[in-house]
């Protein structure tokens, strides 16, 4: 469970940076 929630953190982060980014360049 420890390495699994160790494994998903920088995958969310990741996830919210590439989120915001293509926000920022959609319009």
């Amino acid at each position: 469970m420890t390495s699994r929630s160790q494994a998903l953190i920088p995958i969310f982060i990741a996830a919210v940076i590439i989120g915001s980014i293509g926000l920022l360049t959609l319009p």
